[in-house]
């Protein structure tokens, strides 16, 4: 895993950064009634893109990113990206290919620090 993620971006679903150090806890909508609320966590690492082969079907498959969250506890947790969208770049001599994308950790909420805190 790197701890870096080229061009691509992720956000949570109110559109709030993640990266490598930043704090985050479970999006609210994700708890179960009566849960107790889990402490925030660290980013502490961002997966890029990867590809396999179905073995029954000989058909490769994209893997997007995974974001991996280290709680105070010690513990990591990997929580898969989704709603990925890549604009088209065009290389030297004009040829199409995939460029940046931006994507979406649904489970994840980014702690949004207040400006003078």
């Amino acid at each position: 895993m790197s701890t870096n993620l080229s061009d691509d971006t992720i956000t949570d679903d109110r559109g709030n950064l993640i990266v490598v150090g930043t704090t985050v806890e479970y999006h609210p909508d994700t708890y179960e009634p009566g849960q107790p609320a889990h402490p925030a966590g660290t980013v502490t690492a961002i997966s890029d893109f990867d590809a396999d082969v179905d073995d029954d079907t000989g058909r490769t498959f994209g893997i997007p990113p995974c974001v991996t969250v280290t709680w105070p506890n010690g513990e990591t947790e990997d929580f898969t990206t989704s709603d990925w969208e890549h604009e088209t770049a065009y290389d030297a001599d004009g040829m199409p290919f995939t460029g940046a994308g931006k994507g979406v950790c649904e489970e994840l909420l980014a702690a949004v620090v207040e400006d003078g805190e």
